[in-house]
């Protein structure tokens, strides 16, 4: 009796080691998949990052000539404007950025902890957190007050001419009338404020980015 005690156990011994073993391998493999996931994730991230380098670029390129036509119509020099256009250069303050997933689900399932670098996990915080919300924020804003301070009275005085656009003249007359250079300035002062932010967050972005690849390349 006492050598089949001594037997079984033993047999019981090597069958859990084995059930150790089994599931020390299964969660092995359970992380090498998850860690090639977020790593995947994160060169996906990368991809987003500079699609939004390349969106505030495209923003940071066009604002110029639109804080000039604001500028020149609060000085009151209506020569050579495209008094058509006035809507757009005043009331719109163009689309929001589209950003991209990567950084959400990295969040959501956890991904975001592998990365070691605490520097790089900060900034990507205070990017996708702080950053690209406020400048969305900012451009919805922007055309949300410019709509609302032109109430219906001044949008239903503006005459369009027979290829529905804006008749200079009287465009000029309700500029005057409805003194609207005040919504001018002060569309003028965001804007010129919203280009300096844009530049900013793009050398940001860049950062953020370059530490991105070369922390990608080191893990490889």
């Amino acid at each position: 009796m006492g050598k089949y005690l001594k037997y079984a156990f033993g047999e019981v011994i090597l069958v859990v080691l084995g059930i150790l073993i089994a599931l020390s391998i299964n969660n092995w493999n359970d992380r090498r998949v998850f860690k090639n996931k977020v790593f995947s994730q994160l060169k996906t991230l990368s991809k987003e990052l500079g699609d939004d380098i390349g969106s505030f670029e495209d923003i940071t390129f066009k604002l110029p000539s639109k804080i000039h036509y604001l500028k020149q119509l609060s000085k009151g020099n209506y020569e050579g404007l495209d008094l058509s256009r006035f809507l757009y250069n005043v009331a719109a303050s163009g689309r929001v950025v589209s950003y991209g997933e990567a950084y959400k689900i990295l969040i959501n399932n956890g991904g975001i902890n592998i990365i070691e670098n605490d520097k790089l996990r900060n900034n990507l915080a205070v990017y996708n957190d702080r950053i690209r919300p406020l400048i969305n924020e900012t451009i919805a804003y922007k055309s949300k007050a410019a709509l609302s301070y032109m109430d219906e009275m001044v949008l239903t005085q503006l005459e369009y001419d027979s290829t529905n656009q804006l008749v200079e003249a009287n465009t000029i007359k309700v500029i005057k009338e409805k003194k609207l250079n005040t919504l001018i300035n002060h569309q003028l002062s965001s804007l010129t404020s919203h280009l300096e932010v844009l530049k900013v967050t793009i050398g940001f972005a860049e950062k953020v980015k370059d530490d991105l690849d070369n922390y990608l390349k080191q893990v490889k």
